[in-house]
């Protein structure tokens, strides 16, 4: 092929082509004597621009900038997830089922005591003059008030703890198998 044709399939200009055969880069075609053809290039030149390319860090082999790249997604995984894994066991992450079944039992225990502060006050305030009826009732309010307030990390970790045993999971067998991070083997 012609130093315009090999310009065309590579994209770059018949003067660059030429720019870099001086240079040794790219070779000309030679004939069964083995002389060179002058204008002339064959496949070969392909490889060798494609070669010099690589060398001049504008194309790399995609296998192995693919295989780098799946390496670090998989390193970023796994340090993320043992991250995760150390937070939940210093009880500073919690399952979301865990999360949810606390969370209902302290909602479920505030509505029961706030509809049953007119059962329980009612007898308390007959016959009692307004003020004491008051400090009554307010006094029950905030028993129901601190039902809401009072969360308990142990309440957390022991249904974490119930929910994997219901699984089938010991909580000392994941200790056993964990490998020092906090990341489960």
């Amino acid at each position: 092929m012609s130093a315009t044709q090999l310009a065309k399939l590579v994209r770059a200009t018949p003067r660059w082509i030429h720019k870099l055969t001086q240079d040794g880069v790219l070779h000309r075609a030679t004939d069964e004597d083995g002389s060179e053809l002058r204008g002339r290039y064959s496949a070969r030149s392909i490889g060798d621009f494609c070669d010099y390319l690589r060398k001049q860090g504008r194309i790399d082999d995609t296998s192995e900038l693919r295989y780098a790249a799946l390496r670090n997604e998989r390193m970023a995984a796994d340090n993320e997830l043992s991250q995760l894994n150390l937070a939940e066991r210093k009880g500073q992450l919690h399952n979301s089922d865990d999360v949810e079944f606390v969370m209902t039992q302290m909602l479920t225990a505030f509505k029961s005591r706030i509809l049953a502060i007119p059962s329980r006050s009612s007898r308390q305030c007959v016959g009692k003059k307004f003020r004491e009826i008051f400090d009554i009732q307010m006094h029950e309010i905030e028993l129901a008030l601190r039902e809401l307030s009072g969360y308990d990390e142990a309440k957390f970790v022991k249904e974490n703890r119930e929910y994997l045993a219901s699984k089938g999971i010991e909580i000392d067998e994941l200790d056993e198998q964990s490998n020092g991070n906090g990341a489960v083997l």
